[in-house]
């Protein structure tokens, strides 16, 4: 059972690295250069994907599990249901910023 909770850790640890980290680089002037990559790979536009089925993934499998303590079912279940609005967002911002550059 240890081995599926680190598993769990893990994937909700990788959302928040994948989905999260590179967006706070952007925000400060030092860092920008050493996330130029974002750019290169589009991440801008799939990312989003990546991250909801890693937090969905984290989610569905906690919420399966009957031998979890009940603080770790809680802490992923906050922190997956925040990455999953944050994913949910960051796809519409990806759709509302095609439409408008299209339309303008």
């Amino acid at each position: 059972m240890r081995a599926e909770n680190r598993k769990i850790i893990l994937i909700m640890s990788s959302a928040i690295v994948i989905g999260v980290v590179p967006w706070v680089l952007l925000l400060f002037g030092k860092t920008k250069n050493s996330v130029h990559w974002l750019g290169e790979i589009g991440f801008q536009y799939w990312g989003w994907f990546l991250v909801f089925c890693l937090a969905g993934y984290a989610f569905k499998k906690t919420l399966g599990l009957k031998n979890v303590s009940k603080i770790l079912k809680v802490a992923v279940g906050v922190v997956s249901l925040i990455i999953l609005g944050w994913s949910l967002l960051w796809a519409l911002l990806v759709i509302a910023g095609l439409v408008i550059s299209t339309i303008v």
